[in-house]
């Protein structure tokens, strides 16, 4: 991937998260605090403004993942390059924990991404219990520690 790409996925990723996370701010929707847990959440929103929202977390969950696999393959392939130049033995160890690291974030965003992902589209036709949410924030919270502390 060209720097530049990169760049430019990475600003249209965070402008995007800021114009999803204003919507309390600039009176789009209606937002209740939830008593239960503690959090304020959309109410109220009709089932077109619902697959919007969701098609756009889709499109962002979808280019983190591409992005994380092209840097995978960008570095791996640039680790086959030196070890032909270098010799084997310097980066054997290097690419098993390049396996290590990025089979470990893509499994913990994973993990998190499908839980959320079944919370989203099963709100959709039944009322979840609470434990669930609870459950999905504590999967959420691990995700940043876990993130933060393979590298």
């Amino acid at each position: 991937m060209r720097p530049w790409v990169a760049l430019t996925l990475t600003i249209a990723i965070w402008i995007l998260s800021a114009v999803l996370g204003a919507g309390p701010f600039i009176d789009i929707g209606h937002y209740s605090y939830g008593d239960e847990l503690g959090y304020c959440t959309l109410i109220g929103v009709d089932i077109a403004a619902f697959v919007v929202i969701l098609v756009i977390v889709f499109l962002v969950v979808g280019t983190i993942f591409v992005t994380s696999l092209w840097t995978f393959c960008f570095t791996r392939s640039y680790f086959k390059a030196q070890s032909v130049i270098a010799g084997e033995s310097v980066y054997a160890s290097k690419k098993k924990r390049l396996f290590g690291i990025f089979g470990s974030m893509l499994l913990i965003y994973g993990t998190y991404y499908l839980i959320e992902a079944l919370c989203i589209l099963l709100q959709i036709l039944i009322f979840l219990p609470y434990e669930l949410y609870v459950t999905s924030y504590v999967i959420f919270c691990f995700v940043t520690i876990k993130n933060s502390g393979q590298f």
